[in-house]
């Protein structure tokens, strides 16, 4: 699973850069931890509680299949907005049209560019679909999520990871969830790759 962990930290590192093309300003996106963890103990291992929260969704096409998820709680997402917009520190309160398009854009690159790594990595064609924001309760999110994909996974990729710019930083939680068959297919491709 070493493999799989560091093509998800490359991808990670990368969509720092591509996010930084973006907005151009220097974005650092960092995973010091990432951990393989079955789907029942990833909301225990994810200390997810009964707060606001923003998730982006995306399921997972082409020579695999599964689901990302980026996990925001209410004042992270706040302050990823001030990141990718270049506001002052604090200044987004209400999460409008504008404010969740850009956490969608942000999201929907993150989870590109790591599904990129992993199909560069790997020699699969892997592609997303368009991102679904949810607003909800954080244990309501990640419990409907993995409740529709407990049926397929059996483990998730779990990275805590730091936003950070020149003014801001945001934490998120990165999830990574390969359907069983494809994280065999995955594993096993990234481990024949030179």
């Amino acid at each position: 699973m070493k493999t799989l962990e560091a093509a998800l930290k490359n991808g990670l590192n990368r969509a720092g850069q591509g996010l930084s093309e973006m907005v151009n300003r220097d974005i650092k996106i960092t995973a010091p931890q990432v951990a393989l963890v079955p789907i029942s103990q990833v909301c225990q291992e994810s200390q997810i509680g009964h707060e606001a929260a923003v998730a982006v969704y995306l399921s997972i096409s082409g020579d695999i299949g599964g689901h990302i998820m980026v996990f925001f709680d209410l004042g992270s997402a706040r302050r990823m907005v001030d990141l990718i917009m270049d506001l002052p520190a604090g200044a987004t309160g209400e999460l409008g049209d504008v404010e969740r398009s850009a956490l969608e854009e942000a999201a929907n690159l993150t989870g590109s560019f790591v599904l990129n790594s992993l199909a560069d990595a790997s020699g699969l064609q892997i592609t997303p679909s368009a991102p679904t924001l949810l607003i909800d309760m954080a244990d309501a999110i990640l419990n409907s999520v993995l409740a529709a994909v407990s049926l397929f996974d059996d483990q998730a990729l779990v990275a805590q990871a730091s936003f950070t710019g020149p003014l801001h930083e945001s934490e998120v939680k990165f999830y990574l969830l390969p359907e069983i068959r494809s994280l065999e297919k995955l594993t096993g491709a990234l481990g024949r790759s030179p």
